[in-house]
């Protein structure tokens, strides 16, 4: 077993090897080059600040993966980019080094979630599918993008929450939240969980001066003031400043709002009294709620391998309800519950067909996008694939979480006991 888990970690880290030379999606792989040079030259204070003449791109992202590129960034730029100016494979290498890091990270974090939720067979499998599958080696290795990052440390949320720790998973989870805000729906599942194990206890009085401390250190060398009030207000901002840009229905996610009509459309939008926004808002915490609520009940009589199949099925679930049912979406934003998923589908069998589709119109997706839509996001052909993709993947969404909810998962009884 330990010799086929390294083989995979090696094909894993082949693979991304391979495609590091890929440009990818290259507005954004162009940007994160431009935030990591402005990192290195003008140190990380400067780089949310608005200077005037400034020839990098307003930074749009939490604080947390450029506390984490910020040494890459000037080992680049003061021992790398004197001899060799021009960019090229080099900053490509920087730039993506993090992202397939934490690709391995998430294997590994999978590998053990998957080991508490079934066999070590299992483990392997879902490992195999974290290295492997296109899911995150197109994100990361190819596309360039940080979302891994926040993933990984998701994972790592997950594993040590069935581990039964206390406090590290919501440092690993608020690590991820300062990287993503999306890994934030995993939340309150994590609260329910603890607290139906372990009642009210002092450790989540200690998680939260945890998070609160985790967070002031990541953003502090970045924001205006070492003041905490102030350097936690200014990371507030930076979350709404991100979720204020994209003020439409879908922004290339493959979601209820992309059944019909038009993608980047304002979420402004009435709908028997209300905007899409405020529906999208309303739809994703209710269903972010159900999930809690139910998991509660399933959490009372199974054994400790039935508890952990719960927990990872509802994360998977509450993860992908905001990109499913909430506005201003990208493609990205469901590899959060791919990760879960990914470890669901080697103890549940029934729902290999519905996560395998998901992972198929995620990778249809990104490809939709890093290849400009074939012609325009307006364009006929584009939009009917559109179209169509978006209602299997609702259609996809609703059965696993009909699986959730109205197959089987009541107390006593594991997910992986599911009739098939």
């Amino acid at each position: 077993m330990r010799l086929r888990l390294t083989l995979l970690f090696v094909a894993g880290i082949l693979l991304r090897i391979a495609l590091l030379p890929a440009q990818g999606y290259k507005g954004d792989v162009t940007t994160f080059e431009d935030w990591m040079l402005a990192l290195g030259s003008h140190g990380p204070r400067q780089l949310y600040a608005d200077i005037s003449g400034a020839t990098f791109p307003r930074v749009d992202y939490a604080p947390g993966y450029f506390f984490l590129l910020w040494p890459l960034a000037a080992l680049y730029v003061h021992v790398i980019a004197p001899w060799q100016p021009e960019r090229g494979i080099l900053i490509l290498i920087f730039v993506k080094a993090i992202p397939i890091l934490a690709d391995l990270v998430l294997a590994a974090a999978v590998y053990r979630m998957a080991l508490a939720a079934g066999s070590r067979t299992e483990a392997l499998l879902a490992c195999a599918l974290a290295l492997l599958a296109p899911t995150f080696w197109l994100v990361s290795a190819y596309w360039g993008q940080a979302d891994s990052v926040a993933v990984a440390f998701l994972a790592l949320a997950g594993a040590d929450a069935l581990a039964e720790r206390s406090i590290s998973p919501w440092l690993w989870l608020a690590a991820a939240v300062l990287v993503k805000p999306q890994p934030l729906a995993f939340a309150p599942v994590l609260l329910t969980w603890q607290l139906r194990r372990h009642g009210f206890e002092r450790s989540l009085f200690w998680a939260a001066l945890g998070v609160t401390s985790l967070a002031y250190v990541v953003a502090l060398p970045f924001a205006p003031s070492a003041r905490p009030d102030v350097t936690l207000g200014w990371l507030v901002e930076r979350y709404l400043f991100g979720y204020d840009k994209y003020p439409w229905d879908t922004a290339s996610a493959w979601n209820v709002y992309a059944i019909a009509g038009p993608m980047y459309a304002s979420d402004a939008r009435q709908v028997f009294g209300l905007s899409l926004h405020a529906w999208g808002f309303l739809l994703s915490i209710g269903m972010v709620v159900a999930v809690c609520v139910h998991l509660w009940r399933t959490l009372a009589d199974t054994d400790a391998t039935g508890r952990a199949r719960s927990l990872l099925l509802a994360g998977t679930v509450a993860l992908a309800a905001p990109y499913m049912l909430a506005t201003r979406m990208h493609e990205r934003y469901l590899l959060s519950a791919l990760a879960l998923a990914s470890v669901v589908a080697t103890f549940a069998p029934r729902l290999r067909l519905p996560i395998g589709g998901l992972i198929a119109v995620f990778a249809i997706c990104c490809a939709f996008v890093m290849a400009g839509f074939f012609g325009g996001h307006h364009h006929p052909w584009t939009l009917t694939v559109v179209h169509l993709l978006a209602a299997v993947n609702v259609l996809l969404y609703a059965a696993l979480a009909g699986a959730f909810f109205f197959g089987g998962l009541t107390p006593g009884r594991a997910p992986g006991r599911l009739r098939h």
